[in-house]
């Protein structure tokens, strides 16, 4: 289920809405989970580009050239890190849980092989296995 995007005065949701087609279209989520993973990065990808917007606005100088807030800026810093820090650890749970579905995936292929050349040795094994009647007789 998609997150209602959080947009504040001044943002888009059309840059919002590109943002979240982007990272479907680069990550393409196959299951619920993924999805859920997806949606998640495109939060912590807003929040960050937010971030950005609001250094840049504390950054230019304020009225008669006031030198700018550097306590909001060191707050704004903070909060880009700690979404940079959620999008990256979120990135790496979707790569890890699908590295561990294709080792999965292989392992059971495997076996089904495995299985089947089992199936071929006995099918040759009981071939070449005299009947009952050839014991009786």
């Amino acid at each position: 289920m998609q997150r209602k995007p959080n947009i504040l005065e001044g943002e888009s949701l059309e840059e919002f809405n590109a943002l979240s087609e982007s990272l479907r279209s680069q990550f393409e989520p196959a299951t619920e989970t993924e999805r859920s993973l997806v949606d998640m990065m495109i939060h912590h990808e807003w929040f960050m580009r937010r971030a950005l917007r609001m250094q840049q606005t504390l950054s230019a100088s304020g009225p008669g050239g006031a030198e700018p807030d550097t306590k909001r800026l060191n707050v704004v810093a903070r909060y880009y890190k700690t979404h940079e820090r959620a999008y990256a650890q979120t990135k790496r749970e979707l790569e890890s849980m699908r590295k561990h579905k294709r080792r999965m995936d292989a392992m059971s292929e495997r076996e089904e092989a495995a299985s089947k050349s089992r199936q071929r040795q006995w099918e040759q094994i009981l071939k070449k296995m005299p009947t009952l009647n050839q014991w009786v007789n």
